[in-house]
């Protein structure tokens, strides 16, 4: 009997242990964010999650920010808006005198600001300082905190608004491969001062990682952005990552005027670009606006239903670019004084999408260094420093008689290791051969020397 009981009692106690184990196991630690449900387009929750060597669990995808808000309180200051709109005028004038696109400075200036955080204290200077700012890292932190939740503050519900409500986010996140982790100090900053949501990806699954990174920008612009980035390196260390949204009514709707080449005495018909005319779909109001004229330059502020953003148009004088007046006007906006006016301006929906890596664009803001790889990052994993190999940047912005949608997106990715130097170095500026061979079989389909270049080759 007692044989009996003390088997009983054996069998209950590894059935306790058994259940206790369990509990541990799939009940998340409190207050444990590596056990924070994720958010991910490519997994669900209910999707195992890989437990590495170490036995500390890593979650892959993107945890919403949590971040304290440091410093958010108040407005920025004034010349911390000042820079940021000199840096406005600079990045549409990095782009081209002649181009025709849209950008968002605040996207790609957070995104510099992010990147500030990760680099040594003269390469943080030099970032700021290419930025126009004349204010130091901790003060730049503290204002971008600050604008960022003036943005992102939820809406009065209790206060009367004049018109329907614009909408406007803005999101950041900072992903890490899973053979890596960020400094404390710069996730912790990131956090507090961007609201920056964090992740752990395996850059190894390219694929899975391009989609999840497509997918958070994809979302937060509300499919606006839909592919920040073409490919995703599989020896990525980490991912930065900013995303905008926009949309706006009109608080006076516009009327729409559709021109065609049997209208072309109307000024309104035609649109006479650096291409050539051709013919639009002009917008088309008058109102009451805010409106100045600066050396020629004549500006309009369209306020939007809510009165909380107004889109500037601006034209500029005849023979001057559209950029140099941008530059010109930008800081003048406050100049404005309410008067009727007529305004036409084209229905129009701009697209831009480039590598400020692969174009001029960095070197031109002053920011060359970061494009020819001789910046690195120090500050923002453990264990190396970072080499950034692409940044890049996004905009959609779609005009239309009820209103305004715009969206941007800015991305970072970088690796830790070198660019590697070449194992061969082939420069057939002499005598070479060529073969074209069928590869399953090897045979060589066609074969051919070159001893010299014939005549009329060479253009």
């Amino acid at each position: 009997m007692k044989k009996s009981t003390k088997l009983i009692s054996l069998i209950l106690a590894f059935i306790l242990s058994a259940a206790a184990l369990s509990g541990c196991v799939n009940t998340p630690p409190s207050g444990d964010p590596t056990h924070e449900p994720i958010s991910s387009p490519t997994q669900s929750a209910s999707e195992p999650t890989a437990v590495p060597n170490n036995s500390t669990i890593r979650l892959t995808g993107i945890r919403p920010a949590n971040g304290t808000g440091a410093y958010a309180e108040g407005l920025p200051e004034k010349g911390y808006i000042d820079a940021s709109n000199a840096f406005a005028a600079a990045l549409v004038n990095a782009m081209g005198e002649n181009w025709t696109g849209v950008v968002s400075p605040v996207s790609f200036g957070i995104l510099l600001e992010m990147l500030a955080n990760g680099a040594d204290a003269d390469q943080s200077v030099a970032i700021i300082k290419a930025m126009l700012s004349e204010l130091g890292l901790d003060a730049t932190n503290e204002n971008a905190a600050r604008l960022i939740s003036v943005l992102t503050a939820p809406a009065d519900t209790t206060a009367k608004q004049p018109g329907t409500p614009s909408k406007f986010n803005l999101n950041s996140a900072i992903i890490v491969s899973d053979s890596d982790s960020f400094t404390a100090n710069f996730e912790k900053t990131l956090a507090d001062h961007f609201k920056a949501s964090i992740g752990n990806i395996d850059f190894n699954d390219t694929e899975k990682a391009l989609a999840t990174i497509n997918g958070w920008v994809n979302e937060h612009t509300n499919g606006l952005i839909p592919e920040l980035f073409d490919q995703i390196y599989p020896d990525t260390a980490m991912v930065l990552l900013n995303a905008l949204y926009f949309n706006g009514t009109w608080k006076t709707p516009f009327v729409t005027f559709r021109g065609d080449p049997d209208t072309r005495g109307s000024e309104i018909s035609m649109f006479n670009g650096v291409n050539g005319e051709q013919p639009i779909s002009m917008l088309t109001a008058t109102a009451n606006y805010l409106c100045g004229e600066f050396d020629g330059d004549q500006v309009v502020l369209v306020p939007y239903a809510d009165e909380e953003y107004y889109m500037a148009v601006i034209l500029p004088r005849d023979g001057k670019a559209p950029s140099a007046a941008l530059a010109d006007t930008i800081g003048r906006f406050s100049e404005c004084v309410s008067a009727p006016a007529y305004l036409a301006m084209p229905a129009i929906e701009l697209s831009t999408s480039f590598d400020a890596i692969g174009s001029s664009v960095l070197d031109r803001l002053g920011l060359g260094d970061i494009a020819n790889g001789s910046m690195q990052f120090p500050g923002i994993v453990e264990e190396g420093s970072i080499r950034l190999d692409q940044f890049v940047h996004a905009a959609t912005l779609r005009v239309t008689e009820s209103g305004t949608e715009a969206g941007a997106a800015s991305g970072a990715s970088g690796s830790k290791s070198a660019p590697s130097e070449p194992v061969y170095r082939v420069v057939c500026n002499r005598p070479y051969a060529m073969a074209i061979v069928h590869a399953e079989t090897g045979a060589v389909l066609f074969a051919s020397t070159v001893n010299e270049i014939p005549a009329g080759e060479y253009k």
